[in-house]
């Protein structure tokens, strides 16, 4: 790939404790034929770990709107809420969108993530099929550099 596509490729993160989940992630990225960066970290302090050392590629990505994270809310250690709130606590940070990836259909745990100010908020599905199609539909509205981000905020576009 040119260097000048690499610098524009859309960068995901998804960050999750489940070994099987993230895996599966990456193997439904690649079945969805999306060009984007993925990076899968295990939880919120390996997240804040890769962010002190972000390098230029990265922040430029997260100042042209083109990152997005993926991100479990029942970890260990540090919650998905907890992740969130640090993430929207911080300047540069805090506009990066942030869709929550989860087990969890509970309506409270929906309003909790989108009132701390998740981007949206999703159910994992059951089927690999069902992920592909998710992937598709939440990553996709991350536009490369459009900043396009026109879900209704609960829910990525194309009725999922």
């Amino acid at each position: 790939m040119p260097e000048s596509d690499a610098a524009c490729r859309r960068i995901v993160i998804v960050v999750d404790d489940d070994d099987a989940d993230r895996h599966l992630v990456g193997e439904a990225v690649v079945e969805a034929g999306l060009d984007i960066e993925l990076i899968l970290l295990r939880g919120g302090a390996e997240l804040f770990a890769f962010i002190d050392q972000l390098d230029e590629h990265h922040l430029e990505a997260i100042r042209q709107d083109r990152c997005l994270v993926l991100l479990d809310l029942n970890m260990p250690r540090m919650s998905g809420l907890d992740v969130l709130d640090r993430l929207k606590r911080d300047a540069l940070l805090n506009a990066i969108p942030v869709v929550m990836f989860t087990t969890s259909n509970s309506p409270h745990d929906r309003s909790r993530c989108l009132e701390r100010g998740a981007s949206g908020y999703v159910v994992k599905p059951m089927t690999f099929t069902d992920l592909v199609d998710l992937l598709r539909a939440t990553i996709g509205v991350l536009g490369p550099g459009s900043g396009d981000r026109s879900g209704d905020g609960e829910h990525p576009p194309a009725g999922h």
